[in-house]
């Protein structure tokens, strides 16, 4: 509430603390990761935490497309980078996938340690960004039982090098004037979907799209399909953020 003093979470207040070093009565910008941006003022800071006064807020629309990535895990430093440049190109939801062909297998025992740092990643890219959403960074998931996220999507996409693979951006032409649409975008390994899986798209009704004529690294495959659907949907929306209340 504005103008209510609020405690800082343990882990924010040693960002602003201890990494950015601010004092009381110094401005900041804060969020809740859910549309609502606020700017602040630091009310106390030392042993005891540290608490912000809210001022004026304002609450951001939702992007006119909910876009959930579903990225075949791929080695420690490029998975990584995929998570942040997700959250700077607004994926909504990412689900890490382990795939046939993944060089990097996640093992039971080390997965939820690698969740929580992905998910310190995706806090770290909406801070750096200034994304007031905050993606949602699920458990781990097999791709053969991928096709059951399906049902809950407007439109399925894979990413493929098979022949006669529809054009990204013409798989976007027929619902890209539409707000409140659900796309679900499977992006492979380095060594690409096996056989077996691209079997189960399809009987899924994941639709197979083209990124091109160049064969993309995986991450860069990635980014390139995040890009295409965000320019999309992001042309002419004209949407923008409201005060808090109105």
């Amino acid at each position: 509430m504005e103008g209510v003093p609020i405690p800082v979470p343990p882990e924010e207040t040693h960002h602003l603390a201890r990494v950015l070093r601010v004092v009381p009565g110094e401005k900041v910008r804060v969020f809740d990761g859910a549309g609502r941006e606020a700017d602040a003022e630091v009310e106390s800071s030392g042993r005891l935490g540290l608490s912000v006064r809210l001022r004026q807020s304002i609450v951001h629309p939702r992007p006119p497309a909910h876009v959930v990535l579903y990225q075949a895990i791929l080695k420690s430093d490029r998975m990584d980078e995929v998570v942040q440049k997700a959250v700077e190109l607004g994926v909504a939801e990412w689900v890490p996938v382990a795939a046939e062909h993944s060089v990097v297998k996640l093992a039971p025992d080390k997965a939820e340690a690698r969740l929580e740092r992905w998910r310190k990643i995706a806090l770290g890219a909406a801070r750096q960004s200034g994304n007031p959403f905050l993606m949602d960074v699920r458990d781990p998931v097999t791709a053969g039982i991928s096709g059951t996220a399906v049902a809950r999507l407007d439109l399925a996409l894979i990413g493929s090098l098979a022949p006669g693979a529809r054009p990204l951006w013409e798989a976007l032409i027929d619902i890209r004037h539409q707000r409140g649409v659900r796309i679900g975008l499977w992006m492979g390994p380095e060594g690409d979907w096996s056989a077996a899986e691209y079997a189960a798209f399809r009987q899924a009704g994941v639709k197979p799209v083209t990124l091109g004529p160049l064969v993309l690294r995986a991450e860069t495959a990635t980014f390139y399909g995040l890009s295409v659907i965000g320019a999309a949907f992001t042309a002419g929306s004209g949407s923008g953020p409201t005060p808090a209340g109105l």
